[in-house]
């Protein structure tokens, strides 16, 4: 009987812990606006200076010993950014700006986990993932997303942004 009740509860908890990461802590009623900015220009939001210093599209990602290749008929999109926290409590990981890749229709695309870390020991990340951002620190990062060389030579591909306001970048 205890163990039931212990397993009711923890399931209660876990659920739990889902749904408000699942809600976020936006401003209900207050849309995010989106801003257009192109490589090394920074755009400012209330917590965050951001700006995408890189982008390419490559076939492999990666140094010496963690390298990735594309699959056959895939490319990678990779892209440097860095954002300067300049709110006045530190920034936890999920507070960091998060980053999507659109294409030409409007259909968002996660990055690809194994590639960023192989492109994140090529550059210069120093991004924290377990620890936070304190004021007036700037911190470098990447994101790698694979997809089909052909949908990205239709063109209109680009890189949003969530960082308060969306912050959009045209791919190619």
């Amino acid at each position: 009987m205890k163990s039931k009740i212990v397993n009711s509860i923890s399931s209660v908890l876990i659920i739990s812990v889902a749904i408000i990461f699942a809600i976020g802590s936006t401003d209900e009623g207050v849309p995010a606006k989106t801003v257009d900015t192109s490589l090394n220009e920074t755009v400012t939001t209330p917590t965050v200076e951001f700006t995408f210093t890189s982008i390419k599209a490559t076939r492999t990602v990666g140094a010496k010993y963690l390298k990735e290749t594309a699959v056959e008929g895939g490319t990678y999109i990779a892209v440097t950014y860095k954002y300067k926290n300049i709110g006045t409590e530190a920034m936890g990981m999920w507070d960091a700006p998060s980053l999507k890749l659109h294409d030409g229709e409007g259909n968002a695309y996660d990055s690809d986990l194994g590639a960023t870390a192989a492109f994140a020991s090529e550059t210069e990340d120093d991004a924290k993932i377990l620890s936070d951002l304190n004021p007036g620190l700037t911190a470098n990062d990447s994101k790698v997303w694979e997809i089909s060389e052909e949908f990205y030579r239709k063109g209109g591909w680009y890189i949003v942004a969530e960082a308060g306001d969306k912050i959009k970048i045209q791919v190619n």
